[in-house]
């Protein structure tokens, strides 16, 4: 399961730029714009259930959780693990989507599998 997270409206805020810019280590020019876009501005993109998905799945919640006490709501596609962000069909995003509740519990229950 791969999947890339912006906000559903575009939206200027330096300190969320800030947040964003220490949570993924981009410029945080590059996390201003990225907000400025909207849900066409992704970014967080990460490819879970790997080595890596202890460290991903604390991110991730995080991330829900920030935007969450911010009452921003957070625009998330997934694709799987087999398949390409470049085959998305950017006119169809909505056909990727995947609720913000669905994957905090996904992440949730499997997160003691991979401790």
């Amino acid at each position: 399961m791969k999947i890339s997270v912006s906000v559903e409206k575009p939206i200027e805020n330096i300190k969320i730029a800030n947040f964003i810019s220490k949570l993924t280590g981009c410029a945080i020019s590059t996390a201003k714009k990225q907000l400025e876009q909207g849900k066409s501005g992704f970014f967080y993109t990460t490819e879970l259930f790997l080595n890596d998905y202890p460290e991903r799945a604390k991110e991730i919640l995080e991330l829900i959780n920030y935007f969450d006490d911010l009452d921003i709501g957070l625009y998330i596609i997934e694709i799987g693990h087999d398949k390409s962000w470049g085959d998305v069909d950017l006119n169809n995003l909505d056909n990727y989507r995947i609720a913000v509740p669905v994957l905090r519990n996904t992440i949730i229950e499997t997160k003691s599998d991979f401790s």
